[in-house]
């Protein structure tokens, strides 16, 4: 049998998924700035650089998942 929620908790639902498409989007301009550093400017600064912004946008891809997950935990126990 489905049962039925209300609209806050839809919302809520859909506000952490817009949120983990936030930090896809950051970790992936990131993780594009990173390689485009090291391809376009064939230096040391900009070779250093260019991984920080990679690991970076690592980061970044790791930690909204992992917050996705804790927060859809949350809301489970929600409804």
């Amino acid at each position: 049998m489905k049962q039925k929620y209300s609209s806050q908790v839809y919302m809520t639902v859909l506000a952490n998924e817009r949120t983990l498409l936030a930090y896809i989007r950051t970790g992936l301009t990131f993780f594009v700035t990173g390689l485009a550093l090291i391809k376009l400017f064939p230096s040391d600064v900009s070779l250093i650089s260019g991984i920080i912004f990679i690991v970076f946008g690592a980061i970044m891809f790791f930690y909204g998942y992992v917050r996705y997950g804790h927060f859809e935990k949350r809301i489970e126990h929600i409804k």
